[in-house]
């Protein structure tokens, strides 16, 4: 997993990183949470391990970012403070944090929580790729590939509202295909299919 670590604190950076690549993950680092969250943006990651206070974006403003993220993917956060009364721990999980740890790091809690981290980014991760898939099938002819009526007329009154918005002139190419019958009659349904996959390869062309 791609895990980033957020702290103001130099050794507490240190410390951090050398836990986290000692239990195989890769890590990024950010000193403060501005800039954990332009990382985040650039290059993303699959977990945040970050301090509560730190000067500017605080953790749990930054993990509020990130859920407000609408991209489909999910990012396990974890919050790390000294702060030891549990009203920080229902805070931080307000704000959208999965797991809480306290200072001074524990490298085995750590583990655990990592070991969690990489099932749940990982569920998320086939669930996306199943709903994309989903997405794709709902959308597309079997046969051609081609995107078929119900996406065409989304794809149509898309095309005719960004024309309406920008006065500009919007096209539509109609095909047919003629003598048709003949194919379908002569070398079959599975001739016919041939052509229609070998026609939509032009179109995509």
């Amino acid at each position: 997993m791609r895990v980033l670590i957020v702290d103001d604190s130099r050794m507490a950076r240190l410390m951090l990183r050398n836990a986290v690549e000692s239990l195989g993950h890769e890590t990024l680092v950010a000193c403060d949470g501005q800039q954990a969250w332009d990382m985040l943006v650039s290059t993303g990651a699959d977990v945040v391990v970050s301090d509560w206070m730190m000067p500017g974006l605080e953790g749990p403003e930054l993990c509020r970012r990130v859920r407000a993220q609408q991209d489909g993917s999910y990012t396990y956060f974890i919050l790390l403070t000294t702060l030891a009364d549990r009203r920080y721990a229902l805070e931080g999980m307000e704000a959208g944090a999965d797991d809480y740890l306290p200072k001074p790091l524990d490298v085995g809690e750590l583990q655990l929580r990592l070991i969690a981290a990489q099932r749940i980014t990982q569920l998320h991760k086939e669930l996306l790729e199943r709903d994309t898939h989903l997405r794709y099938l709902a959308g597309t002819d079997p046969l051609t590939g081609l995107p078929n009526r119900t996406l065409f007329l989304n794809h149509l009154e898309q095309g005719l509202a960004r024309a309406d918005r920008n006065a500009r002139p919007v096209s539509v190419l109609f095909l047919d295909l003629d003598n048709f019958k003949v194919i379908n009659d002569s070398l079959g349904h599975q001739g016919g299919d041939l052509l229609l996959v070998e026609i939509a390869r032009r179109i995509r062309g």
